[in-house]
């Protein structure tokens, strides 16, 4: 009899490894790591309230707290805009890659490309926004905004240089691909849940509307529906 986890004869042995789902395991630890740079960011902010500077509008101060609590908000928003740009750039490199490197036929390169529009046209709507609430220069705007233009253009210029040596069914792309998609899916689900979806939930006019929060909800969820159809294609 064979021993149990003992290969057939003309078999190669399967690693226990090969079985497991590493990719949700990085993108955990991505946005635990993402979780940390936020906390060491947020501690350099200005506190409200935090001694020497936490007067009473009696004693005058009230000012200096609405200064404080405008500035933290401004860097707040600041953080988000910056690791929201870092997580779509990283994202919309590797769909560009993907793209270039596309060896399908015609009619689904089509396909690919019309799923990968609409994906980058929400991406884009949503970092947008972020980097408007920022307030940033219009210098670091522009930055912004063309990094995230021609991202996707480059990956697709990058699949292109690469689709003759690449093989998209090795082990080596499969595994390199498989991490960077970790990392940029980590930082993108840490944005929508920490930064974005509790902040638009935890303010108060929110909160005192309870048709608002189920309007909101159902949109939540025919957001990440559509955005799981596209994925079919994507």
């Amino acid at each position: 009899m064979r021993s149990p986890g003992v290969a057939p004869a003309g078999e190669a042995p399967s690693s226990p490894f090969a079985q497991l789902p590493f990719v949700s395991p990085r993108a955990q630890a991505s946005l635990k790591t993402m979780l940390s740079a936020r906390s060491l960011a947020v501690q350099k902010q200005p506190s409200f309230g935090s001694d020497g500077h936490n007067h009473s509008f009696h004693e005058g101060g009230g000012h200096n707290d609405a200064v404080h609590v405008v500035q933290a908000f401004k860097n707040h928003s600041l953080v988000i805009a910056y690791i929201m740009e870092v997580g779509i750039v990283f994202h919309s490199v590797l769909i560009g890659i993907g793209l270039g490197t596309a060896t399908s036929s015609i009619n689904n390169t089509r396909t690919l490309l019309v799923a990968i529009s609409v994906h980058q046209f929400f991406e884009g709507a949503g970092l947008s926004t972020c980097i408007l609430e920022a307030r940033l220069p219009r210098m670091k705007n522009a930055i912004m905004f063309g990094l995230f233009s021609i991202t996707t253009s480059l990956g697709i210029v990058i699949g292109m240089g690469i689709s003759k040596m690449y093989d998209e069914e090795s082990r080596e792309a499969a595994l390199v691909e498989g991490i960077f998609n970790a990392f940029a899916a980590g930082i993108l689900i840490y944005l929508a849940l920490v930064d974005i979806l509790q902040e638009e939930f935890s303010r108060r006019e929110v909160r005192q509307h309870k048709i608002w929060q189920i309007q909101m909800m159902m949109c939540v969820l025919l957001g990440a529906g559509a955005m799981s159809v596209i994925a079919i294609w994507a």
